[in-house]
């Protein structure tokens, strides 16, 4: 089961780096020799924070990607962007916009919006401003205290 997980979560983390948006995908039911249910890989999906909104309709399940399962799909992904903004913010020690140091196409909003959600979380950001361009922060003690413990792996 864990390898058909796998699998929809690569698939759904590929369409969420393309299209910049976290996809709502269709779960198939499995071969029957599979063992499991299509309803059961999404309930499992969803305890473990890597997919939300099920929708369960006869003949028809459908979820939506989450943080979670973007963390299961590439355990680097946050890591790898959250590096480049805290290393830009403590360089600049200015309030700047997330979205243009990422450098994602516009249509990826969501995107820059999940890594700075993801720094809020992990208090590396203050003075969190969303505007329609993007999100305006600036470093949090925190943040500085991560980049200077990790500043020799960004160098």
């Amino acid at each position: 089961m864990l390898e058909h997980i796998n699998l929809i979560l690569l698939d759904m983390f590929n369409y969420y780096i393309v299209k910049g948006v976290k996809p709502n995908r269709e779960i198939k039911e499995p071969e029957p020799k599979a063992g499991y249910t299509a309803q059961q890989l999404v309930q499992y999906m969803v305890a473990q924070g890597w997919v939300k909104n099920p929708k369960y309709r006869p003949g028809k399940i459908t979820c939506t990607l989450d943080i979670g399962g973007i963390e299961q799909a590439d355990p680097d992904y946050f890591t790898n962007h959250i590096d480049k903004v805290i290393t830009c913010l403590y360089q600049e020690r200015a309030r700047m916009n997330i979205h243009d140091i990422l450098d994602f196409p516009s249509s990826h909003l969501e995107r820059s919006m999940d890594i700075v959600s993801s720094m809020e979380r992990r208090q590396l950001l203050y003075a969190v401003q969303v505007t329609g361009g993007g999100q305006i922060a600036e470093i949090s003690p925190q943040g500085i205290v991560y980049y200077e413990s990790r500043k020799a792996d960004f160098m």
